[in-house]
């Protein structure tokens, strides 16, 4: 018994390396696709023209996937239409609006501000699934608003409308994140991403008609580009949190903002300014506690490993 389960131990860290691994290049690949999109709404190109054409690429490689496996079609069968319309729908805020506020903030900047979605998941699991959240939680998830406030300084000089963007899409974006706990116990995580990609060019593309910008041969490479990024860094953070332990991996998430700087300071000379930088350290530090007290609520809940077969 000893034996197995240290072989159970081993298999885990190694899983969990694993998927470290596939989440931190997805999540670069992901910076990547932001920095694009970053380009493009810079070159006025409309933010939902960007996710129109998106999804004009990402849609037709799935469906040809689903269709090229056995089950075919079985693989995006679905019962629950309502609630992937809805989800569909809030999802489209989520990058509508990060992308929006890519156009007037910095890509750094940006993406701390979309750290504090575990703050916001945490807070709305409460209402939503009737979770407990302790005390020590909910400091914690105060806490990092702060560091939302010190980053965003609402009535300085400094303060920049395109941060409530960025907080609107980050709302989004932790509804969806909820929806996919929610629906996950009967939709599969292909027909999850398909039906998002397939609901976000059927809202973008309606926008077409009243905001189409012409695209340039040279531009082209930029739409590209960014649908191929989405669509593999999803793979990848796919990947990661299919084989690797949620607690241990996810934390890995804010490697993100070292790939922001880079690319920011690379492409267009930017730095975060120091309060910036002491706003991160707050919601980085608050995260990283609410995911070891889930991690640790899961131990207290999870069978042993003996009780494994």
């Amino acid at each position: 018994m000893a034996v197995g389960l240290q072989v159970d131990a081993t298999t885990r860290e190694t899983n969990n390396l694993i998927a470290i691994v596939y989440l931190m290049i997805g999540m670069a690949l992901l910076s990547a696709m932001d920095a694009v999109a970053k380009t493009m709404v810079e070159a006025q190109y409309p933010v939902a023209q960007t996710l129109a054409v998106r999804s004009w690429i990402i849609v037709p490689i799935l469906l040809i996937w689903a269709l090229g496996q056995r089950n075919n079609l079985k693989n995006i069968k679905t019962q629950r239409w309502k609630a992937h319309i809805f989800r569909a729908a809030i999802g489209f805020c989520a990058p509508f609006f990060f992308f929006t506020a890519l156009g007037e903030m910095p890509l750094a900047d940006v993406t701390v501000l979309f750290f504090a979605s575990p703050f916001i998941m945490t807070a709305l699991s409460v209402p939503l699934f009737k979770e407990k959240v302790g005390f020590q939680r909910w400091i914690s998830i105060i806490v990092g608003f702060v560091g939302v406030i010190i980053i965003v300084q609402p009535g300085s000089t400094t303060f920049q409308s395109a941060a409530i963007w960025a907080l609107v899409g980050c709302s989004a974006y932790s509804i969806i994140g909820l929806m996919v706990r929610w629906m996950s116990d009967t939709e599969s995580s292909f027909c999850l991403v398909f039906y998002f990609n397939l609901g976000i060019l059927v809202i973008a593309s309606a926008f077409m008609p009243f905001q189409w910008v012409p695209i340039p041969l040279e531009d082209l490479w930029m739409f590209v580009a960014m649908a191929l990024l989405a669509m593999v860094g999803h793979i990848f953070l796919t990947k990661a949190f299919a084989i690797g332990e949620m607690a241990t991996v996810t934390p890995f998430e804010y490697s993100t903002l070292i790939w922001a700087v880079l690319f920011g300071f690379v492409f267009w000379g930017d730095l975060p300014e120091m309060h910036v930088w002491w706003g991160a350290a707050i919601i980085v530090s608050c995260g990283m506690y609410i995911l070891y007290r889930e991690k640790k609520k899961a131990k207290t809940i999870t069978p042993p490993v003996t009780d494994l077969p």
